[in-house]
Formats: C-alpha cells, structure tokens, sequence
C-alpha cells in the first residue's frame, strides 16, 4: 500500500493532536479605529477549532451555490483554492486568474472591492469567529490519493512577463516540500525552548504559506508581523516580548533594513588574544576554505609576500585555493625580475620562516583570480 500523502492540513491536525496547548499562530491585532493592540497567542487546539469553523461555514455556503468537493474556489483552503494577494488590485488579472484555474467562486474582501462583479459565484469573506456553525457538518478531513491532485493554487509575481501566472501545487510536490521543510525548519539542537518564527510575506504568498505549513509540522510557532516587512521596533519587539528565534524576509527587505539602520556588515575579522583587545584579521573574504574542513588565512601569505618580495621580485600577489588539499600562491613579478624559476626559488626561501602579518588592502580580487586560474589549479591538484 502506497503511503499517505502528507497536506499542510494532516500534518496540523497531527501536531494539534500532538501539542494541543503550544501555541501556533501569534496574530496582530487591530482595535475597530486600526489601532495596533499587540499579539493575539493561539494554540494548536484553537487554530484547529478556528479552521474546522471555517470548514463548517464554507462548505455549507458552498453547497448551498451548488459546488462540490473538488470544485476549485479562488482565496479559500477546503475545495481547490487559488490563493490570490489583495496587492493584485486589477479586476481584470483576478478575473484572468480565477479563469484559467477554472474556479466556479471567489471569496473576497468586501472592503477592498465593494461591487465585485465576476462570471463566477462572487462570496464576501466573512469572520468566521463570529457566525454561528455549531448546527453545521464538519466535512471530512480530504486526503490526495493521486500525486498530482491539485492542492492549491498560486500566481506569480507577473515581474518577467508583465502577467501573473497560474502556479499548481499538486500532492506530490506539496508532500515532498513538507518533508524538505523539515531539513531547514527543525528544532534548535542547543535550545529545548518552542521555536518562534516570523513568516516573509502573507498566507496568499507561497513562501509564508510554505513557512507556516513547515513550522506546524514540527510544532513550531508562527508570528505574523503587522507590517510588510517588518521594522526594526516591531522584530525586537517579537524577540523581547514574544520570543522570536527565527525570521524569514526576502532578500530585498534585508537589505532595506541594513540600509535603514545602517548597522553594516563591513566583513572585517578580528581576534580577542585579551579581553578588550582586538587584533585585526583581514576580511572574511580573504580567508578561503580548503578541501578539509580549515579555513586559510590569505591575506597574511600575501602581506608577508610583499613585505619580503615587494620590493624587488613581486607587484603583486594572491592566495587561492578554495576546495584544494593547499594554498596556492599566484604572483606577478616585477618587470625587471630574472627568470621565473629563479624568481619562485627565492620567494620561497624569503617566506619560509615565519613572517609577520600586516593588514594592507590588495588590489585584486580573489574569486575573479581563481576563476581565471581555474584549470591551472586543476592540473596541479590532478
């Protein structure tokens, strides 16, 4: 018998049953005048309690219009849904979207669009802690049988072509994303204590989606932030307050942040010999790793090389190696140095013994070198 495919719903059902009291969402929450309010903690029974809600709600709206299971409905989990962002204000991309997912409804935010008006069944989103649905059946938890049943459906960006596309989540990528989610997602081996993380972006973005459903796999907590991205008040605020150990942004939200504070990361490395005392060593670029588990300390082979040699056999010079069993040293001599070989022998016998270590600035740079030596290296280290 083929085993069962993992969704992002068996497994929270799964960690529900499992941690029931550990909390699982951490929610901003909004006063009636939109006065931030601080975070709303909700554990794996009540996120459970407030999903089944909405399934008991759904899928009697969805009976009632004539849908069944399997039926595609654009926003909402349950049927097939297609997740659509309320960044995507264009009428008429929704109205391409929820087309070729082939969708019969769409869930919307009655607020953003009013008067919605579409060639499919148009439901306003409701709050669902406020309807009743205690009368309402619980529909039966849908489990894929087939790898390529659709589980949701996306859209991208539209960035390359000007057009967001239709992206499908089948059972087999889904089940396979889950398994890999648990690779980056798992438990910190030094800390015991619940890991809390902050999603990038909303739950109508693949990428915080994927972070939720990995995080409730494993038991872990996610915040979402009150703003996209977060700043910087509100991320100490989540480690202080609430315990964040793990934060998830795009790239270019980083780097906005860095730009922000700027608090930047200049790659200089330095070592404590004493307390309060720093000895400078290079950057952290000019240290390579080797095909052993060691890093090499470039930048003193080629200070020493040009202390010794800078004078009258060397213009210049540059340590690479990554990923060989040694360093290799490559240098340009001087131009009126003698033959290459004589030049290589008395390097040598310069930089043999130990040498002192200084910190100036080279004029090279290292992975460009490496790159254009690239089969040199190969044949040496053959």
């Amino acid at each position: 018998m083929a085993p069962e495919l993992k969704t992002h719903l068996t497994a929270l059902v799964e960690t529900a049953a499992r941690t029931p009291s550990l909390p699982a969402v951490k929610n901003p929450k909004w006063s009636k005048q939109g006065v931030f309010e601080g975070w709303e903690t909700i554990t794996y029974a009540q996120h459970q309690e407030n999903i089944e809600r909405a399934a008991r709600y759904w899928s009697n709206e969805f009976s009632n219009q004539g849908l069944k299971q399997r039926d595609t409905i654009a926003i909402w989990a349950g049927y097939i849904p297609v997740a659509i962002s309320l960044r995507l204000t264009s009428i008429s991309l929704v109205s391409d979207l929820v087309q070729k997912a082939g969708a019969k409804a769409i869930i919307y935010e009655e607020s953003v669009f009013p008067d919605l008006d579409m060639n499919v069944i148009c439901l306003p989103a409701v709050d669902i802690l406020s309807v009743q649905v205690d009368n309402l059946p619980l529909p039966e938890l849908w489990v894929p049988t087939d790898n390529d049943d659709i589980i949701l459906n996306y859209h991208s960006t539209g960035s390359t072509s000007g057009i967001p596309k239709l992206v499908p989540v089948t059972a087999r990528w889904l089940d396979f994303g889950l398994e890999k989610l648990d690779c980056c997602l798992k438990d910190d081996p030094i800390s015991e204590k619940q890991q809390v993380l902050a999603i990038n972006g909303s739950f109508c973005h693949l990428s915080g989606t994927l972070c939720a459903m990995g995080s409730h796999r494993l038991g872990h907590c996610v915040v979402i932030s009150q703003a996209i991205p977060p700043t910087q008040e509100e991320i100490t605020t989540l480690v202080n307050e609430h315990g964040l150990t793990r934060l998830f942004m795009f790239a270019s939200f980083v780097t906005g942040m860095v730009r922000k504070s700027r608090d930047f990361h200049t790659g200089d490395l330095f070592v404590e010999p004493a307390p309060g005392h720093y000895v400078y060593k290079g950057r952290n670029d000019d240290w390579i790793k080797m095909m052993v588990p060691l890093r090499c300390d470039t930048k003193s082979i080629e200070d020493n090389v040009m202390d010794l040699c800078g004078t009258d056999l060397v213009s210049a010079a540059v340590c690479v190696g990554t990923g060989r069993p040694s360093p290799v040293l490559l240098v340009e001599p001087l131009t009126d140095a003698t033959s290459d070989a004589s030049v290589n022998e008395e390097i040598l016998r310069r930089i043999t013994p130990f040498h002192q270590r200084r910190t100036a600035k080279g004029g090279f740079q290292r992975q460009a070198v490496e790159r254009t030596f690239k089969v040199a290296l190969d044949k040496l280290f053959a």
